[in-house]
């Protein structure tokens, strides 16, 4: 009984000795490392940026900050802030900051890279070749980069005229090609509730899977708007 009553002072002594160093030392504000400075500003930026789609990758790099950079203790909190008109995606500069006042502010480069995965020419094509298997590959493009409608699936294209040249990797958007082309001879579908007729016809202008056209009818010679539904094929709801 003596020796436990003589350890639990032992215990008390210690106890009270180093609680203050105990109690203050996940409060104690600490200075920041350059490589903690870096992933603060990876996970801002993440943080900032839409869900990326389920057809588009993302990389945040930030530049690594002067590892002989030597910044003053933080009692508050670090947070990031897009400098200016801060650009959201390729090459941009993120801003870190001390709120305590007077508190430091530091830059750090970084890029902000996205991808998709497109269709392009597998080689160079002339104006007006009807695509096939061998004229399109997938490739993997900056979405910075791209402009337009593009296509992920070949399938989406096959049939499809270049409405002009392109070069080799060129993605494929939907203002290069026509699944219906003007001066198409085209087959116009009009399907009723019990009933269905069709008729031929000259398309009179370019379209794509969904498009509304003028096509003119070849019997009547009037026009009508008719929804573009694959390769010379149209449709009109009665």
């Amino acid at each position: 009984m003596k020796l436990r009553n003589s350890l639990n002072k032992v215990l008390m002594l210690l106890a009270t000795a180093f609680w203050p160093l105990l109690a203050g030392a996940d409060l104690a504000p600490t200075v920041p490392e350059p490589e903690s400075l870096t992933e603060l500003a990876r996970q801002f930026i993440a943080s900032q940026l839409p869900p990326a789609s389920a057809d588009v990758e993302r990389r945040i790099d930030v530049a690594d900050p002067d590892p002989r950079l030597r910044l003053d203790t933080c009692r508050s909190k670090i947070e990031g802030f897009w400098p200016g008109n801060g650009r959201r995606i390729g090459h941009t500069v993120i801003g870190l900051r001390c709120i305590d006042e007077g508190g430091w502010q530091v830059f750090l480069p970084a890029e902000i890279a996205e991808w998709r995965t497109v269709v392009v020419a597998a080689r160079q094509l002339p104006r007006g070749k009807r695509l096939d298997e061998n004229d399109l590959r997938l490739k993997k493009a900056p979405v910075s980069q791209l402009r337009g409608q593009q296509y992920t699936s070949k399938r989406q294209l096959l049939g499809a005229s270049l409405r002009q040249g392109v070069n080799t990797e060129t993605p494929i958007t939907n203002q290069l090609v026509c699944v219906i082309c003007r001066g198409d001879t085209v087959t116009i579908r009009a399907e009723g509730n019990d009933f269905a007729i069709s008729a031929k016809g000259e398309a009179m202008s370019h379209g794509n899977p969904g498009d509304r056209i003028p096509v003119r009818n070849l019997n009547s010679r009037r026009t009508i708007q008719a929804t573009v539904s694959g390769p010379n094929q149209v449709s009109v709801a009665l």
